[in-house]
């Protein structure tokens, strides 16, 4: 109640704290003449949120190297999760990232030292504050993840992109999934105006010179990529004044190579061609999505599947039933 008190304070709420949350719906659920409190109400002002919502936590994991390995070739070097309410987790887990991520000091041209940080500080809180923001806390099975390469900073957060935002609109389209958590990050300065976020972000790193933040979805979690000056850049073409711009780059991680989308359309079916398209503007493809865009038999998608890993354009993930497929090749002119 500490924490429902010092939040009325913030919004001027004149009120008792129980007021606050009976009046308010969405913070109690009143059950045989009691009241229960909702998973809003645990998140921001409970004791131990994870007691009732085991997975509604931050996890931060730090990689040796630009890939994600498992069995004996795993490449974990840090493991953390941080619980409590969501301000405590994003505190905890900002700072922590704070502490891992690289800088550089060398002798600038006014000869004063310079230190560059490997991603702007408002990049690393408003990645974590959106996945904490708008994850979708019905998907009790993850956690969100902050992963963190020798190359990009990733932060995987559950649940889908919420209302009409797409990965081709969110840097200047706004929507709540969880407009009271919406709300009580911005009371507390977490969030500075609504949908100014994801376009600052990808503002402050081309002012740095790298890539804007890109978003991949799949099935039920969404992905954001912050690449760093150490990943490798392919450029792809020059602006109309003849320079070279960030946009004009795409990132090639780990082994991934580039090849040209011309010549992908020329040498492929049209059906392998939806299914490479769906895979540019999604994460990943499982077999029943592949069937359902093209109207293939389970065989044909199979078919199709088995030629592009052969021909390393996509890998797949998982075995049988739980088999999907994401992109290992870069399409450089499309």
């Amino acid at each position: 109640m500490d924490l429902v008190e010092d939040y009325c304070k913030v919004i001027g709420y004149g009120k008792v704290s129980m007021d606050f949350l009976q009046e308010n719906h969405g913070y109690l659920i009143e059950k045989n003449g009691e009241f229960h409190p909702t998973v809003v109400a645990l998140l921001l002002f409970g004791k131990k949120p994870q007691d009732f919502l085991p997975r509604a936590s931050i996890r931060f994991i730090r990689y040796d190297g630009v890939e994600e390995k498992v069995g004996k070739e795993m490449n974990v070097i840090k493991d953390v999760v941080f619980e409590g309410t969501i301000r405590q987790q994003i505190d905890k887990a900002v700072a922590y990232l704070s502490t891992q991520i690289k800088e550089r000091t060398y002798l600038g041209d006014k000869g004063l030292f310079v230190t560059e940080l490997e991603y702007p500080e408002f990049v690393r809180q408003e990645m974590t504050v959106n996945a904490a923001c708008h994850r979708g806390y019905s998907i009790s099975g993850t956690d969100i993840q902050i992963k963190l390469f020798d190359d990009r900073l990733v932060v995987e957060s559950p649940g889908n992109l919420p209302g009409l935002v797409r990965p081709d609109n969110i840097r200047h389209t706004h929507f709540s999934r969880n407009p009271r958590i919406a709300r009580y990050l911005k009371a507390y300065t977490y969030v500075k105006e609504f949908g100014e976020g994801v376009d600052r972000m990808c503002r402050e790193m081309e002012a740095d010179g790298l890539l804007p933040i890109k978003y991949y979805k799949n099935d039920f979690i969404l992905k954001a990529v912050a690449w760093s000056k150490n990943a490798k850049l392919l450029q792809v073409g020059k602006s109309n004044d003849n320079h070279p711009k960030s946009s004009d780059k795409v990132a090639i991680s780990g082994d991934k190579v580039a090849i040209s989308w011309a010549d992908i359309k020329d040498n492929c079916n049209k059906n392998t061609i939806i299914i490479l398209e769906y895979l540019m503007s999604h994460y990943s493809i499982t077999n029943v999505i592949a069937r359902e865009i093209t109207g293939l038999s389970s065989s044909g998608v199979r078919k199709i599947f088995s030629n592009l890993v052969t021909n390393k354009i996509v890998k797949a993930q998982g075995s049988n039933r739980d088999k999907s497929y994401t992109l290992i090749m870069h399409f450089i002119d499309r």
